[in-house]
């Protein structure tokens, strides 16, 4: 009876080592760390992920975890890529001699952040897919492109468009309207193993398990951009997998 007790605790606990873990980030993406910020966002990614399992494993349903949940993921997948963004944009703007206040523009991520998840709780059609870029999703893709980056000499090609003036902006701005946008978007969960209804889900999952070996046997040196191919094909396979649907209607 108590261990039924302790474990009915589980999933609120792996939710505070998410929130503990994206504020341990938000330390390194004022740095402009985007090594260790990925590396503990991929961390908080893990622990989001167990904390839904362990409510379900477990029957630990509560109002309280749900939105706790919600509290914690826009810590570590709002507030930390918006503060990684104002980083990596103080440096470009400093490159260009601009105003130092143009660097605020991609905090307004940590809002749309917050919007996703306020709908989100209050939308009863993402159950089993999203409505709208789920925040792990954006928060490791804006990570894992600008880790990246780092690891490239500045004259390259990513570096010379990342650092325009214009680039950061206008990612910050497709990818706030992703988060709140209506576009379906499906998520991993498989109640069923038919491949009817699962298509889109096998589809992706091949592409992952593939592209990951080919990767690294030959574009070794450029295996840290991976996360960020993945995440882009996500978005892309959902895009063009709605703009089929409604033109078959």
């Amino acid at each position: 009876m108590i261990r039924m007790k302790l474990l009915k605790h589980l999933p609120n606990t792996l939710t505070c080592l998410n929130l503990l873990t994206g504020t341990l980030a938000i330390l390194y993406a004022v740095q402009g760390r985007c090594d260790w910020v990925l590396y503990l966002m991929v961390i908080s990614a893990g622990f989001d992920f167990l904390d839904g399992f362990a409510a379900r494993l477990f029957k630990a349903y509560s109002p309280l975890g749900k939105e706790l949940d919600s509290l914690a993921d826009l810590i570590s997948f709002g507030v930390v890529p918006a503060l990684l963004l104002h980083a990596r944009y103080t440096t470009t703007i400093t490159l260009h001699q601009l105003p130092e206040v143009i660097s605020w523009f991609p905090l307004i991520l940590a809002a749309f952040s917050a919007l996703r998840l306020a709908k989100f709780n209050l939308d009863d059609r993402q159950h089993t897919n999203f409505i709208g870029l789920p925040t792990p999703a954006a928060a490791l893709l804006i990570a894992s492109g600008l880790y990246f980056s780092e690891g490239l000499d500045q004259t390259s090609c990513w570096n010379i468009v990342l650092n325009h003036p214009i680039t950061l902006p206008v990612l910050t701005s497709i990818i706030a309207w992703l988060l709140i946008c209506e576009q379906p978007m499906f998520s991993l969960k498989i109640k069923l193993l038919d491949w009817k209804g699962n298509q889109i889900r096998y589809i992706f999952a091949a592409w992952t398990v593939i592209s990951l070996p080919v990767f690294a046997l030959f574009f070794k040196p450029m295996l840290a951009v991976w996360p960020f191919f993945i995440l882009t094909s996500y978005i892309l396979l959902n895009l063009i997998n709605n703009l089929i649907q409604k033109l078959n209607r």
